[in-house]
């Protein structure tokens, strides 16, 4: 059973629920989850939605598992051949390449009024301020919560390269 399929059934013995829409999923709760259980479903929400039964934009977006492999082996090269780094290095650079890439392409876009990562409005000394440079909209964060929202959405980049084939290099 994979980490997703086990999500899913915490969920569901939590007397919860999970539906897909346009390829997202929703949250259906009578009662508070545990905090560890919605952060193990932000985590992995891109391998949730697979096991779902519906493949995440990243899947089915432009960038192919063919082309996420040709991109992590130019930059491997590249820092290989032309940077003198070892092979070891030279993936490992990829990888985070690979995720730097992912994140460009799969923005977060919020709306302006709830923190992205702690849902909680603006309040006196926390302004809520955009991340990104996106021209279609940002990331509207605390900046308190930057550091906590990028650490998931770091772990959501590499759940996704993992599905689309790509094994993170071991350091």
């Amino acid at each position: 059973m994979t980490l997703a399929a086990k999500l899913i059934d915490q969920v569901h013995a939590a007397g919860g629920e999970m539906k897909l829409r346009d390829g997202h999923f929703k949250l259906i709760v009578t009662k508070p989850m545990p905090c560890s259980l919605v952060a193990a479903l932000r985590e992995n929400k891109a391998a949730i939605i697979v096991e779902l039964g519906c493949c995440p934009e990243v899947l089915k977006a432009e960038w192919t598992p063919d082309d996420c492999q040709v991109f992590f082996d130019e930059r491997a090269g590249i820092a290989e051949f032309d940077g003198g780094q070892t092979r070891d290095k030279a993936e490992s650079l990829a990888f985070e390449a690979c995720i730097t890439e992912w994140l460009n392409r799969y923005p977060e876009r919020t709306d302006p009024g709830l923190c992205a990562w702690c849902r909680k409005p603006d309040h006196e000394g926390h302004a809520i301020v955009p991340f990104g440079t996106d021209p279609h909209g940002n990331t509207w964060l605390h900046p308190e919560c930057w550091n906590a929202w990028y650490q998931s959405r770091r772990a959501q980049a590499e759940n996704a390269l993992t599905a689309l084939g790509l094994i993170k290099p071991t350091d």
